[in-house]
């Protein structure tokens, strides 16, 4: 769910908005109460919340459910570094009042593909190129439909303006 789901739906009415101090760094927390019909990933009553860095691009670092019934889940982001959007690990949590579990997914930094770069051509695979078909094809159709289509404009432009001039 994005942020702006929050509070531009109908279904949810805003509960708050709010700057929020945490390891010296300012947060924001943003919380709706959803109003509409339980359906996927929505609960009837229950209260969304998500907390943004806005140093960093707004980057989303918590998104929390707190539903009816002591149901609350939760997911913590954390990030490889300040400049980099890409997580390095997703805590979820579901607390359903008085178990708690945990689940942790941990990403790596994407590296440099290490195929080397004459895996990609056809004579590696003992395929001689010459079967491709040419990257230049003929230009002239090209030119005829362009003189075709610059001809029927100044047809058209000629019928237009002798239909404007009063007749004699």
């Amino acid at each position: 769910m994005r942020a702006s789901e929050l509070f531009d739906l109908a279904d949810f009415q805003p509960v708050e908005a709010i700057e929020v101090i945490e390891d010296d760094h300012p947060r924001i927390r943003f919380s709706a109460k959803y109003l509409g019909e339980s359906r996927y990933l929505r609960v009837k009553g229950a209260e969304y919340s998500i907390t943004v860095d806005p140093e960093h691009l707004h980057r989303i670092l918590i998104w929390e459910v707190t539903a009816p019934a002591s149901i609350r889940y939760a997911y913590h982001i954390k990030y490889h570094d300040e400049k980099l959007h890409f997580p390095r690990e997703i805590v979820y949590t579901i607390d359903t009042g008085g178990n708690r579990s945990e689940q942790t997914w941990t990403f790596e930094l994407p590296k440099p593909c290490e195929i080397p770069d004459a895996e990609f051509y056809l004579p590696h695979y003992g395929i001689s190129e010459s079967v491709l078909e040419t990257l230049h094809p003929n230009p002239w159709p090209r030119w005829l439909l362009i003189g075709f289509g610059i001809l029927t404009i100044a047809i058209g432009a000629w019928l237009v303006r002798g239909r404007r001039q009063p007749a004699a």
